[in-house]
């Protein structure tokens, strides 16, 4: 008891220290409504896969939203260190909002089950560029060691909260409503990320590099 007293002593004194820097406060709050974003989805998938085709259709939910995302990741990683990265986080944010609306109106409109597990394959794509640009937003935004090593403890908790209140609030909705309710959902929560993502502060261009520091010069 002492122990799990202790460590939540620490993360509430890190969540301090992070929202005191505005940037960092901002950002942690959108983890959180991405973190409830994509656990809604995937929640309501393996339900929506399973009422569909059965153990075999919430297999098949789980192949297209983890296939596509692994070989995207190492390109979306490049992409993160290419362009500014809080275009990168705005422009990731954006195309999930996007890809759970067309979801939710597939899902809505009785579309065939094929065309309502393209969603997943798309939003692991659009999803796979968020992390690599937020872990590197952390130590631009940062104005001390320790506002960095807050929000570096701060992402776990976050990403657990998003997830706590995505499990409750998606058994809730899908007890009275369906998954397409659900995607609707998880689309509204991205939206308002969006607008939190706006408000942080540009993070500065790379400096280019020189042909006379290039190797072999």
């Amino acid at each position: 008891m002492a122990r799990a007293l202790g460590q939540l002593r620490i993360v509430l004194h890190a969540l301090v220290i992070d929202f005191e820097n505005r940037d960092l406060g901002l950002l942690g709050s959108a983890r959180i409504g991405l973190s409830f974003s994509s656990w809604s989805f995937a929640i309501a998938l393996g339900v929506y896969g399973f009422e569909a085709h059965g153990v075999v259709g919430a297999g098949l939910v789980a192949l297209v939203r983890l296939l596509p995302g692994a070989f995207a990741s190492p390109f979306a990683g490049l992409v993160a260190d290419r362009y500014p990265r809080r275009t990168v986080l705005l422009a990731s944010a954006t195309l999930m909002a996007a890809i759970l609306a067309g979801a939710a109106v597939a899902a809505g409109l009785d579309a065939p089950t094929g065309v309502v597990f393209v969603f997943p394959a798309l939003f692991a794509v659009a999803s796979s560029g968020y992390a690599p640009a937020e872990a590197a937003m952390f130590p631009l935004l940062a104005r001390t060691p320790q506002e960095l090593s807050a929000s570096n403890v701060n992402h776990s908790a976050m990403e657990n909260a998003g997830f706590i209140a995505a499990a409750i609030s998606t058994g809730v909705l899908l007890t009275a409503t369906s998954p397409g309710t659900v995607f609707a959902v998880a689309a509204a929560v991205t939206a308002l990320t969006i607008v939190l993502l706006a408000f942080v502060r540009r993070d500065p261009p790379a400096p280019p590099v020189s042909s006379a520091a290039a190797p072999g010069r």
